[in-house]
C-alpha cells in the first residue's frame, strides 16, 4: 500500500473509485503519474524511472508515457527505454495489443523498450498470464510488469493511491535458465549478482531495513529510491576489485547544484559517516557521496557480514539523506 497511508489518522479503511480522484485517465491520471506519482511507482516496482515524454507518438497511436531507467555508473550501458500504458477499468485485448506495438516501436531506430509497465484498475486472469508468459519466453533484457492501481481513504483523510505489482520478472529463474542452456561466461556473472542481491534483499526484509530495494538485476549495483528522480541510494559489490560499497548517487538534471546543496550539511554528514568520500568533478554528469569496505564479494562465507555492513550503512544513508533529498528544490 502507498507510503502515504501510514501518516493518516486511524479510521475505517475505504476503497475509492479511481475516477473519483482522476476523472479522466489521459487528462488527469497520466499527468499526475508523470509528476507526482512516478517516485512511488519507481519505489514500488524497484526501477528508478525518469519521464521522457507523455503522449508519445508511435505510428498513428499515442503511448501514455515514455520513460527511461537510470543506471548507477557512467561506464555502464546506456539507460533503457520504458513504456508505461495506463488503463482505467479492466484490462482488455486492445490495450495488450497497443502495449506490444508501443514496446516494439519506440527508440530512434525502433530498437524497442527494455521495460514494459501496464497499469490498470483490474487485471483479467488471461492478461496477467500473458505478461507472465512474456517474462518467461522473452530474452533476459526485456521485462514486463503488471501493476494494479487502487485508491484508499481512511476516515476523513485525503485519498492515497496504491500500486500493487501483480506481475514482475523473475531474474533468478532467467539467469539459471541461461546457465542450463549453456550460456556461460556472462551468464555466470549475471547469476552471481542476482543471487548476491537477492540474498541481500531477503536479509534486509528480515532485519527491518529503513529503505526499499529495487528488483535485483545482473548488475554490480542495487538501487533504492529516495523520492527524487536522479538521486538514489546505491549498494555496490565489486568482484574484481574485492570491495563492497554504499553511496548516494546523483545524476539528475543538475548534479553540481544538488551536490552543493547537500554539502551545506557536510560536517554533520561526515560525523555520521566516518570515512565518507565526496566526489564530484566540474562538468561531470554525476556525483557521489560514497563509502567502501575492502572485502571480496566472491567469498560466499562472508556474505552475512557483508550484508550486515551494507544494511547498517544503508540505514545511516537513508536517515541522513532521505529528508534532505526530498526537500531539495
Amino acid at each position: 500500500m502507498a507510503a502515504g497511508l501510514t501518516a493518516v489518522p486511524l479510521g475505517k479503511l475505504e476503497k475509492v473509485r479511481v475516477r473519483e480522484v482522476w476523472p479522466d485517465e489521459a487528462r488527469h491520471f497520466t499527468p499526475w503519474l508523470a509528476t507526482t506519482g512516478i517516485a512511488e511507482l519507481s519505489e514500488t516496482i524497484g526501477v528508478d524511472l525518469r519521464i521522457l515524454k507523455c503522449e508519445h507518438a508511435v505510428g498513428r497511436y499515442s503511448l501514455d508515457i515514455l520513460a527511461t531507467t537510470a543506471n548507477s555508473d557512467d561506464d555502464e550501458e546506456a539507460s533503457d527505454l520504458v513504456v508505461i500504458e495506463n488503463q482505467f477499468g479492466s484490462t482488455d485485448h486492445d490495450h495488450l495489443g497497443k502495449l506490444m506495438t508501443y514496446a516494439s516501436g519506440v527508440g530512434t531506430e525502433n530498437q524497442g523498450a527494455k521495460t514494459v509497465i501496464w497499469i490498470a484498475e483490474d487485471f483479467r486472469e488471461e492478461h496477467q498470464r500473458a505478461l507472465e508468459w512474456l517474462n518467461e519466453v522473452t530474452q533476459s533484457g526485456i521485462r514486463f510488469y503488471g501493476v494494479q492501481l487502487e485508491v484508499y481513504r481512511i476516515g476523513d483523510s485525503l485519498t492515497a493511491p496504491s500500486f500493487n505489482v501483480l506481475v514482475r520478472p523473475n531474474e533468478v529463474v532467467r539467469a539459471r535458465r541461461r546457465e542450463v542452456s549453456g550460456q556461460t561466461g556472462e551468464s555466470e556473472r549475471n547469476l552471481f549478482y542476482i543471487e548476491y542481491w537477492t540474498t541481500f534483499k531477503e536479509y534486509c526484509a528480515n532485519h527491518e531495513a529503513k529503505f526499499s530495494l529495487q528488483t535485483p538485476r545482473p548488475n554490480h549495483y542495487l538501487l533504492s529510491a529516495l523520492g527524487r528522480s536522479g538521486v538514489h541510494l546505491g549498494f555496490l559489490a565489486a568482484r574484481r576489485d574485492k570491495w563492497i560499497g554504499c553511496e548516494l548517487y546523483i545524476n539528475d538534471a543538475d548534479p553540481a547544484a544538488t551536490f552543493s546543496a547537500l554539502a551545506h550539511d557536510r560536517n554533520a554528514i561526515d560525523a555520521a559517516l566516518p570515512g565518507v568520500i565526496w566526489e564530484y568533478k566540474a562538468g561531470a554528469k554525476s556525483a557521489k557521496i560514497h563509502l567502501r569496505e575492502n572485502t571480496p564479494p566472491d567469498d560466499r562465507s562472508l556474505w552475512g557480514a557483508q550484508h550486515e555492513w551494507l544494511l547498517q550503512q544503508g540505514n545511516k544513508y537513508f536517515s541522513l539523506f532521505s529528508s534532505r533529498v526530498r526537500s531539495l528544490k
